[in-house]
């Protein structure tokens, strides 16, 4: 936590060997909050590690009732690549209600790369109180896995919203090869919810996959 005009910089890289999992990058968990007023919070290089058929070593997750967030005027920025092990190793995992925040008139940039799975996974959500959020995410192209979206936004409760006057961009590449199928460049679904309130929206999205059900934004 940062009280004043000063910065936080997280950066980390997930070890692991053999098929471990959940070796990520930086990880966020257990009611735990990173936190600046007006000084900008970057997370500047988050990789994943593991190794072999290991999963879930995601580039940067927050989850557990975590909290990423700025409070004042300072920005959130936040980069991940995921580890190159067999599946599921998400870029940017964002898994529980507000897990990335800005409160007050700062900004939210996230751009999440995945070697096997989703680029920017947004189970929980993404707020901003006017700030403008984007968003970059680049799906997997591990042959045989489906579901390589660049962002997913899923379930009931997921969301990206803006309350203010600020907007939301969402830039979104799918990823898959030969017929791995659902390689979207954006998928929002299962009653997720992407919203503004008197900011532009703004999605792009290119599909993956040479031969299955890519879709540009689902």
């Amino acid at each position: 936590t940062n009280t004043g005009t000063g910065t936080v910089t997280l950066s980390g890289t997930g070890g692991g060997s053999g098929n471990s999992g959940n070796d990520n990058g930086v990880f966020v968990f257990t009611g735990a909050v990173v936190s600046t007023v007006n000084g900008n919070l970057t997370v500047a290089t988050a990789n994943g590690g593991g190794a072999g058929t290991g999963d879930t070593n995601d580039g940067f997750q927050v989850s557990g009732g975590s909290t990423v967030e700025t409070t004042g005027s300072g920005n959130v920025s936040i980069t991940g690549i995921g580890g190159a092990t067999a599946f599921d190793s998400q870029g940017v995992d964002v898994n529980n209600a507000n897990g990335v925040q800005a409160t007050g008139t700062g900004g939210i940039s996230i751009t999440g790369t995945s070697l096997n799975a989703i680029g920017v996974n947004v189970t929980g959500s993404v707020v901003a109180a006017g700030g403008a959020i984007s968003v970059t995410g680049t799906g997997g192209v591990i042959p045989g896995n489906s579901g390589q979206s660049g962002i997913g936004v899923s379930g009931a409760g997921a969301a990206i919203t803006n309350t203010g006057t600020g907007t939301i961009t969402l830039n979104g590449t799918g990823g898959g090869t030969a017929n791995d199928g659902n390689d979207n460049g954006v998928n929002v679904n299962g009653g997720a919810v992407v919203s503004t309130v008197n900011g532009a929206l703004t999605v792009h999205g290119t599909g993956g996959d040479a031969g299955g059900q890519p879709g540009g934004a689902n």
